[in-house]
């Protein structure tokens, strides 16, 4: 399920505006992949119609740890 605002994580949060499609974007960094086992660092971003209710995570850069 989506996530809501309080529990996207803050990890150095940018969020981005886009007019044209009435969304916004929060790109942010992970000190780990999205499991505890995975030891990647990444850059994950989550789509928003209202700033409150947020989609699906999606990762958009990994780095191998």
């Amino acid at each position: 399920s989506a996530p809501e605002r309080r529990q996207v994580p803050p990890g150095r949060p940018f969020v981005l505006p886009d007019p044209d499609e009435k969304v916004y974007y929060i790109y942010g960094s992970t000190n780990r992949g999205l499991s505890p086992s995975d030891v990647r660092k990444e850059v994950v971003v989550y789509r928003t119609l209202d700033l409150e209710d947020w989609g699906e995570i999606k990762r958009i850069v990994e780095v191998a740890g």
